[in-house]
């Protein structure tokens, strides 16, 4: 199997572990990883654009299922869930009565609001937003309790949301003894605006825009401010130090595939320490060894190939360590150590792709 596939799958199969835990923010985190590595592949498509759906961000999760169909129409449940999204009336219900929602929370009518909020959510107690939105128009309202009540429901659906996280603490910290003051000025964002906010990014997508006013397109040209100054955490060598292990992994990877082997080694290389997680310094081992192969610094190369060998046998680079360890071995005139390794190659792993003519040829001129 393709290496870069296999990357793919294992942050698939870490995603599917998130989700059996409800923590569909870090699930996503997962499958976007994974389909930077592999993107072709329509289970990890259709289960991103669940997750997405799950989220109310209904205009990505309708993206991720195209881009599936795209890839294979034949049995594919994404044909379903587009048919759903854009021609089932329950759905329209709902979309009809996020945007009532919405104006009402603008116009500050929160108990209208609050009663169709809890109709949504009684015909679609999969959704996450709502439960999110009704604990906050409840805290706008000073109903501290009630709002930590809803907030925490939404928990149980998305348990690794942190926005939800500090709304539950904001809650208890306002929700004090009774022979004490409560603090009802709140540093906020204005209600109207976050749910404004939270709405745009979910529910206000082309297909039900007609109606959406000039205001909530200001706030959407604020959330994209939002965005870009996220995006920021990209381009340099400092701010990747920043980011966690399997970020830095990923971005080292990334510099992999697009020929930047030197950048690619540097990133590397600050993978490589006493505490890092043990199957990303696996993995980390071989790509560096192969981004040091790649710039000719071969006895390096074979130094790293040969610690991921003794290191990690019968493990997913064992054989592609053996084969190009042997082959550089081979390349240095060093012919009796290139032997023995690719010897070790055809015995312990017979069925290895890396068993060609190449390899044959050597070994035949022992």
């Amino acid at each position: 199997m393709n290496k870069y596939i296999e990357i793919a799958y294992y942050y698939y199969n870490n995603a599917l572990d998130l989700l059996e835990d409800n923590d569909i923010t870090n699930a996503i985190d997962y499958l976007n990883k994974s389909i930077k590595f592999y993107d072709k592949d329509i289970d990890i498509l259709n289960l991103l654009g669940l997750c997405y759906y799950y989220k109310c961000n209904f205009d990505q999760a309708i993206t991720y299922w195209q881009k599936s169909i795209s890839i294979n129409k034949n049995n594919n449940e994404a044909l379903e869930y587009i048919d759903f999204v854009r021609n089932d009336p329950e759905f329209q219900n709902l979309i009809d009565k996020y945007n009532r929602t919405i104006d009402l929370v603008q116009n500050q009518k929160y108990e209208k609001a609050i009663k169709l909020l809890k109709e949504i959510i009684a015909n679609n107690k999969e959704l996450i937003e709502p439960y999110q939105i009704l604990g906050l128009t409840y805290m706008e309202l000073g109903k501290f309790k009630k709002a930590l009540n809803w907030l925490k429901k939404a928990q149980l659906l998305d348990d690794g949301n942190s926005n939800i996280q500090k709304y539950i603490i904001d809650c208890k910290n306002q929700i004090k003894p009774i022979n004490s003051k409560r603090d009802h000025k709140f540093k906020y964002i204005s209600i109207v605006s976050l749910i404004i906010l939270i709405s745009i990014v979910g529910l206000q997508f082309n297909y039900y825009q007609e109606n959406i006013s000039s205001q909530k397109l200001v706030y959407e040209k604020k959330l994209e401010d939002i965005k870009e100054d996220k995006s920021k955490l990209k381009n340099s060598e400092t701010n990747l130090i920043l980011l966690g292990q399997e970020e830095l992994f990923v971005e080292g990877v990334k510099l992999y595939r697009e020929g930047l082997y030197l950048k690619a080694t540097k990133l590397f290389e600050k993978l490589i320490e006493p505490d890092i997680k043990d199957y990303l310094k696996r993995e980390t081992l071989f790509f560096l060894a192969s981004s040091h192969q790649k710039i000719e610094n071969y006895d390096k190369a074979i130094k790293l190939y040969k610690d991921y060998i003794n290191r990690y046998p019968s493990t997913n680079y064992y054989d592609d360590s053996l084969y190009k360890v042997g082959l550089l071995l081979n390349k240095l005139d060093n012919k009796k150590e290139s032997q023995k390794i690719l010897k070790k190659l055809r015995e312990e792993v017979p069925d290895s792709i890396y068993l060609n003519t190449k390899v044959k040829d050597i070994l035949n001129k022992g």
